[in-house]
């Protein structure tokens, strides 16, 4: 039997044109099989103009790799679209439109925020987060900006004035910093702005004019409050924000008379001057606007009457000008703001009786008379207040007994003051009816006869957490003793000191360091002294305040490390030294142990340890930042491992058939070694046909 020939395959060039056409679309092929199982959503890396979705994407993850505490955006992945991240909005197009991250405990810097990626960005909310460092000046190129909110953070240094050449800002905050001022002369003209909040930084120097002669005539909003600002307030500001809505100037160091050029403000709802150094009178133009819903210029050194002309403010909710020098008596023109809820003219030098017309103010819900030179007896017409929920004549002259009317309607008081004047009688049992009642003074009055036996069932008096005030809990004082009852137990104290419940001093412009003489207070419960300019240490002693069950030191200047002291604290069950200058190690023992949430010492650079993830060797920075920029890495370096090695065994497949093809003794070697193993395979089948057929 003679062996079959073996033939020889010789392609012809369209076959082999054929095949390498088959061989390309493989590879290709395979290139896009590898990609689309690294990144499923077919987004992989670039940085070219039509890649705008995945681009901003990047911004954002960039950022975020910078940030100290970014928990809340666990959601911000490449594995999530874009628009389903938490805090952000997108236009129908996928673009970026909104940043909204109010509250959302973010801690870092914004240097690397900025991208030319963000074409479409409309608002930016960081508000109320623990971020630090200076407001980048390249926060100005974001051209489609529209509202800009960066208030109650901890950003340092000055205002950049570029913030002022955003073309389209309407809305800009930066409240609640430790801001200080811009370069006014650089300042640009923000036609759009409509409001403009500085309040509560670091800005100082004479009414800053030149603010205002940038915003134009269509500003509605404006908040320099809480800061060191001096001099007079110039008349030409309502010819300048003419459209005015609200204007809050409180806590700084304007004096001078108020201008009675505000009467040209006619659309003014909101007007706030409190805490400042103004002289003069109360401006009788002011009851020339007609909008006014909200009137305080309390703590001034206002002098003369209160003017009549204040009764045509029939919109008046809130009328405040405690703690001035006024004089004469209450006008009975007042009691024609039948919307007023708030009424405080308390700590004057006000005199003659409580006019009736007051009764006619039916939603009252405040009404603060104390301090003042009132006498005569209370009007019976009290009672038509049915909405009454603070009631204070502390401090007058009254007299005569207290009307049974005032506790058969009041249902909803939960303060009651009318010590230190001349109210005689008996104490009414009817008291006892006020479920809801909080805290109770009669004291420095000429009562006979004996305690009411139904003030006991008060539970009010004995369970209640009071927020209103400086007041905690019921008190009686014989020989100098105090007896307490504070959330259902009993304490009894000696001294006038020792009975000092609860102070409260928050939101202020105080300055200067905490006195030390705070903690001979051993009966204090709660110290709120947050949002000030308090520099210093915290007292070392400040673990002497055995029963304090609330402390707030937040956002002031304190320096230096936290006491060891506090870890004495063991009544501690709220506290807040959050947004300071605080360093060292955080103390661990004892109740400090159970205050767990690092939100407690955040925005404080300089401190270290427990609840904190930042390490005390050294004073080290923590390293979490890094973790999260090295995930954010990897996943990159994932798809570039995979996408290499696809693409080297391409590169080696094509490497040698591309040999093959063009070297032609390679190729007719490689064929033959084809057609011998083709002939060797037959033969094995045609043998195997051949055994089965001879069975």
């Amino acid at each position: 039997m003679q062996p079959t020939a073996i033939t020889t395959f010789h392609p012809r060039p369209s076959e082999l044109a054929m095949a390498l056409q088959q061989l390309l679309h493989i590879s290709f092929f395979m290139l896009t099989c590898t990609t689309m199982a690294i990144n499923p959503h077919g987004n992989p890396p670039c940085s070219t103009p039509p890649c705008h979705g995945h681009a901003e994407a990047e911004a954002l993850l960039r950022w975020k790799s910078t940030l100290l505490d970014s928990t809340s955006l666990s959601s911000w992945s490449l594995a999530n679209s874009t628009c389903s991240w938490f805090g952000v909005t997108c236009d129908g197009a996928g673009h970026v439109t909104a940043l909204r991250l109010p509250g959302a405990g973010i801690n870092g810097k914004l240097d690397a925020f900025y991208s030319t990626a963000f074409q479409n960005l409309t608002r930016l909310d960081l508000s109320d987060n623990s971020l630090v460092g200076t407001i980048p000046e390249n926060i100005s190129m974001f051209l489609t900006l529209t509202f800009l909110d960066l208030s109650s953070n901890s950003f340092t240094g000055v205002i950049p004035y570029q913030l002022s050449q955003l073309p389209r800002i309407a809305s800009l905050n930066l409240g609640y910093n430790h801001l200080t001022n811009p370069e006014y002369g650089k300042l640009s003209p923000m036609s759009n702005l409509k409001s403009l909040s500085l309040a509560n930084n670091d800005l100082n120097g004479t009414f800053p004019w030149l603010i205002l002669n940038c915003t134009g005539h269509r500003m509605r909003w404006l908040d320099l409050s809480a800061n060191a600002f001096s001099g007079h307030i110039p008349g030409s500001l309502p010819d300048m924000v003419p459209s005015l809505k609200s204007l809050n100037l409180s806590s700084n160091g304007f004096s001078g008379t108020i201008p009675i050029s505000f009467s040209r403000l006619q659309k003014l709802h909101v007007l706030y001057l409190d805490n400042n150094h103004f002289t003069g009178r109360v401006p009788e133009e002011l009851g020339m606007i007609p909008g006014l819903g909200y009137l305080s210029l309390r703590n001034n050194f206002l002098s003369g009457s209160i003017p009549t002309s204040l009764g045509n403010l029939t919109n008046l909710m809130l009328m405040d000008l405690l703690s001035n020098n006024l004089t004469r008596g209450i006008p009975e023109e007042l009691g024609m703001i039948s919307g007023l809820k708030c009424l405080f003219l308390g700590n004057n030098l006000l005199g003659g009786s409580i006019p009736a017309s007051l009764g006619n103010l039916t939603n009252l819900l405040l009404m603060d008379l104390s301090r003042n030179q009132l006498h005569g007896s209370l009007p019976p017409c009290f009672a038509n207040m049915q909405s009454m929920h603070v009631f204070d004549l502390g401090g007058n002259n009254l007299n005569g007994a207290i009307p049974p009317e005032l506790f058969t309607n009041w249902t909803d008081l939960l303060l009651l003051d009318l010590s230190n004047n001349s109210f005689g009688g008996s104490i009414l049992a009817q008291i006892a009816s006020h479920n809801y009642l909080e805290f109770l003074s009669l004291f420095g009055n000429t009562f006979v006869g004996s305690i009411p036996a139904e003030l006991g069932n008060m539970s009010s008096l004995e369970e209640r957490n009071i927020d209103i005030g400086f007041y905690s809990e019921i008190s009686y004082s014989f020989d100098g003793e105090v007896d307490i009852v504070w959330k259902g137990r009993y304490y009894n104290f000696q001294s006038e000191a020792d009975f000092m419940i609860a102070i409260d001093v928050s939101s202020n412009s105080l300055s200067g360091e905490i006195p030390s003489e705070v903690t001979n207070l051993r009966g204090l419960r709660s110290l709120n002294m947050s949002r000030n300019n308090l520099s210093g240490e915290i007292p070392g002693d400040i673990g002497s305040l055995q029963f304090l069950e609330s402390l707030d030191l937040s956002r002031n200047k304190l320096a230096g490390p936290i006491p060891l002291s506090m870890s004495n604290l063991l009544s501690l069950d709220s506290l807040n030294l959050s947004n300071n200058n605080l360093s060292g190690q955080i103390p661990i023992g004892y109740q400090l142990r159970t205050l767990d949430d690092a939100s407690i010492y955040s925005g404080n650079p300089g401190l270290c340890g427990f609840p904190l993830n930042t390490t005390c060797n050294n004073h080290s920075i923590s390293t979490s930042p890094l973790v999260n920029l090295n995930t954010h890495h990897q996943e990159y370096e994932t798809f570039w491992l995979y996408y290499s090695l696809n693409a080297g065994g391409v590169f080696g497949f094509w490497l040698w058939f591309g040999v093959l093809f063009l070297c032609k003794s390679w190729r007719l070697a490689f064929f033959n070694g084809i057609d011998v193993t083709q002939y060797e395979i037959i033969k094995k089948i045609k043998k195997r046909e051949d055994d089965s057929s001879s069975i």
